[in-house]
């Protein structure tokens, strides 16, 4: 289930939190104040997406690249025209004689129409763009799928749709096992239908299909 949090008192400028259910990664949508967001909060952000790079939606960016350097990981940046050099001139505007290179990757996703998406990778300590591709779709990982409309604020502005895709739950509450990997044995089993699979439960072997009504 998708969740979203506003991250920003009355007062700030908007930043918008999307957590997913029984997973660790959320996604960020604007990088406006939020002084509710939280250091192990923006360290578990797989994506940002930015509306526009209006002051109000974008003057936080550098509080949270700050807080993701060191990561390792890459982060998938979404943005509208030009949004891949504004992100360049963020971070060359600081000085990195310190910084690995494998600190961290950033994955830029320029919005030039509804079909052209230009992909472009970042990487410290001296932060030149690298064009990778164009592709015609914005965002998918294993939970969702983002879909977008540009927008006029006499400027391109991107709403996106967020859909999250048809997953396996299983019912804890429901059963009285203790946790294992056969609960993931079990899911691929039902996702395979197959219904014969033997699952092996602390000392006992159940066939899949007595245990699918988890």
């Amino acid at each position: 289930m998708l969740q979203a949090e506003i991250k920003s008192l009355l007062k700030e400028d908007i930043s918008i939190l999307i957590k997913i259910s029984n997973s660790a990664k959320h996604y960020l949508c604007d990088c406006g104040e939020a002084s509710l967001l939280t250091v192990k909060e923006i360290q578990s952000v797989s994506a940002i997406f930015i509306s526009h790079t209006h002051i109000d939606h974008f003057s936080n960016f550098d509080g949270i690249f700050r807080h993701q350097i060191g990561s390792g990981e890459k982060i998938v940046i979404c943005g509208p025209k030009n949004i891949h050099q504004q992100i360049e001139a963020r971070l060359k505007s600081y000085t990195w004689n310190l910084i690995d290179e494998n600190a961290i990757e950033y994955e830029i996703r320029e919005i030039i129409s509804k079909e052209e998406i230009n992909v472009y990778k970042i990487r410290p300590p001296h932060w030149n763009l690298e064009l990778i591709k164009t592709q015609n779709f914005l965002f998918e990982d294993d939970y969702v799928n983002v879909d977008f409309a540009i927008l006029d604020h006499k400027t391109d502005s991107i709403a996106y749709l967020f859909k999250e895709k048809d997953s396996i739950t299983f019912n804890e509450t429901a059963s009285e096992f203790k946790k294992g990997k056969w609960i993931s044995e079990l899911k691929t089993a039902f996702e395979n239908t197959d219904s014969e699979k033997e699952i092996q439960i602390e000392e006992t072997v159940y066939k899949s299909s007595d245990l699918f009504h988890f």
